[in-house]
């Protein structure tokens, strides 16, 4: 089941998945139980005599920096063991796990001095496609965009990736700067037309400013 997850976020390119919920049986599970003595710091159960539920999964996925899973699964008496999950979990009848993306992040690992462990570490995702995939609709429809609606969409992303730039080169200051020159361009929105002339206007601003400097 871990090789079927990381073969998965590999195949879609999944920078930054979740594991909203799973259901279904295992007929073997390999876990790593939580230790509270520095003798045993890493004991596993390996679980193969019994037919087992899995009562619950959580945790992370990324395509680049691996997964960090914990699953609970119950035998036919109900008792219960759960942990970190291992590659070794064999599907017995069928199992349902719904992901989450976070498409406009990315989840890394990074070396924490206080725990020893690579810890997770949630970055803005740089390589994203700068095309908006949907847009929600004033029905509350999924909608992919097209034409002038799907140019602001993907000025407005331009704008935000700019501002990001500036501040990273110390460019605080000059965010405020280009907001004021947009202003200029077009005066405060009030409508929905005048709130997409408005973000047109800044991302503009932001270009020449950015040119200038």
């Amino acid at each position: 089941m871990k090789k079927e997850l990381e073969s998965f976020c590999q195949l879609k390119n999944i920078q930054a998945g979740i594991v909203i919920t799973a259901v279904g049986s295992l007929q073997k599970a390999k876990i790593r139980l939580a230790s509270s003595v520095q003798t045993n710091t890493n004991e596993v159960a390996e679980l193969t005599e019994e037919r087992f539920e899995i009562v619950s999964m959580t945790g992370t996925l990324s395509a680049k920096n691996g997964m960090h899973v914990h699953v609970a699964v119950a035998d036919a008496n109900g008792e219960v063991c759960g942990g970190h999950m291992l590659e070794g979990c064999e599907v017995f009848t069928t199992c349902e796990i719904v992901l989450g993306e976070c498409k406009r992040f990315a989840f890394e690992r990074h070396a924490d001095v206080n725990t020893g462990h690579k810890e997770l570490v949630v970055v803005k995702n740089t390589a994203r496609d700068l095309e908006s995939e949907y847009y929600i609709d004033d029905e509350g429809s999924a909608t992919t965009p097209t034409g002038k609606k799907a140019r602001r969409m993907r000025q407005m992303r331009m704008m935000e990736m700019e501002r990001e730039r500036l501040q990273q080169g110390g460019g605080g200051e000059r965010r405020g700067l280009f907001s004021r020159i947009a202003a200029v361009i077009v005066p405060p929105p009030t409508t929905m037309r005048n709130v997409n002339e408005a973000a047109d206007a800044e991302y503009v601003a932001a270009r020449i400013f950015s040119r200038l400097s």
